[in-house]
């Protein structure tokens, strides 16, 4: 039965809560279009018909499926971030005064994502190599950002329920201090979902966490859902969260790749994962595509939590002691010069950078059901190995 799937998807709260979120989602993205909202309606009835055994759920499925195709017509529900919009140009120009050109930008960019005064050589440079999410606030500056007040909090001795309150404040605060763009939006919200749920004692899923950043986000604004940037941050932590681990198995089996150190070969599973999960969006809204991305982010791996710790010592010290800020940005300097070295060597590479077009929309719901369909046969597969030792040592 084609709708089967949804009965086995309801025999748990975190499944429920998983397609009811995807039926929220489903709705709003078929919104703007009468004949598939149509469809969809007609499909939840059929399930809530067809399936008794779990018509709970499908009602509540059906419900959200309708709240999220009417979500539209209502109100955008926007964040505040115009409280942190004086204190957030104070401090870039404070970077900007201890730390003047491209070294101070890329600072900036890498700390709190402005990159403003960033120049357009500089800009082209990281997109030829696959790069510019480096300049992006994502989940490794909200997870920098709340681990230091973490850090500093356990340091001070308090109690585990004041240090989860005290980085929930500190996830929010960064989030609109770096303007809540997409990307940090989404990763602050799953932080917090995160924290939320280590505080009731529940394991956090990481695909429910996907689902529910999505549904809080286009709950509070709907026209998010057609901006670039909400399409790569989620097609990205997809890809991190599904394709890495098969990635890095297949990485695994390579000999010259099994003796490089972990770290890089972790790094070369995320960077190939997130492309991948990347690629038609990037290729539709740049129309282009860098070969070289996997090797420029592999060398870029050791700069990044440096550099983005850096930065954001750089905005703190230069807005408080203007000496001790160009001395950061001094110290600074170096490493920058040797990251923006490596990728101009990486963008010299021949064939490095490809100028294609967008990718026709068969075309790309292909290239995504052909990575869902490696994302399961890879699961198969370890569920295969993992019965099979089972049964070897049972047997043994």
């Amino acid at each position: 039965m084609p709708l089967s799937f949804l009965a086995k998807s309801a025999g748990s709260p975190s499944k429920t809560f998983r397609v009811c979120g995807l039926a929220f989602l489903l709705g709003l993205a078929f919104a703007r279009y009468p004949v598939a909202l149509a469809v969809g309606i007609g499909v939840c009835a059929a399930a809530v018909l067809r399936l008794p055994s779990a018509r709970r759920v499908l009602v509540i499925a059906a419900i959200v499926f309708v709240v999220g195709a009417l979500r539209p017509r209502g109100p955008t529900i926007a964040l505040p971030t115009e409280s942190f919009a004086g204190l957030r140009a104070a401090s870039v120009r404070a970077v900007r005064r201890a730390a003047p050109g491209p070294e101070g930008t890329l600072l900036l960019g890498m700390s709190v994502g402005d990159t403003t005064g960033m120049p357009r050589w500089l800009t082209l440079r990281f997109r030829r190599t696959g790069t510019s999410h480096l300049l992006a606030v994502s989940g490794a500056n909200v997870t920098i950002a709340a681990g230091t007040l973490v850090s500093l909090l356990f340091a001070l001795r308090l109690r585990r329920r004041a240090v989860a309150i005290g980085a929930a404040g500190a996830v929010c605060a960064f989030a609109l201090f770096a303007g809540a763009e997409p990307p940090v939006v989404r990763a602050a919200f799953m932080a917090l979902l995160v924290l939320a749920a280590r505080e009731l004692g529940r394991k956090p899923d990481s695909a429910n966490l996907l689902i529910a950043a999505a549904c809080i986000m286009l709950a509070l604004d709907p026209a998010a859902l057609t901006s670039v940037s909400f399409a790569l941050s989620f097609t990205a932590t997809g890809g991190l969260l599904w394709l890495t681990p098969p990635i890095a198995a297949r990485l695994e089996t390579m000999h010259f790749i099994r003796r490089a150190p972990e770290f890089l070969r972790g790094t070369a599973a995320d960077g190939l994962a997130a492309q991948l999960a990347t690629l038609p969006v990037a290729l539709g809204t740049f129309g282009t595509f860098s070969a070289v991305s996997p090797l420029a982010n592999i060398l870029a791996a050791p700069f990044v939590p440096l550099l983005t710790i850096g930065g954001g010592a750089l905005l703190a010290a230069a807005g408080i002691l203007p000496d001790l800020g160009r001395a950061v940005g001094l110290a600074l300097a170096v490493p920058v010069r040797f990251l923006l070295v490596l990728l101009a060597w990486c963008d010299a590479v021949p064939g490095a950078f490809l100028a294609g077009g967008a990718m026709p929309l068969p075309l790309a719901v292909s290239w995504y059901v052909f990575l869902a369909i490696l994302i399961v046969r890879a699961r198969d597969l370890s569920d295969d190995g993992k019965a099979r030792m089972l049964l070897a040592t049972n047997s043994s």
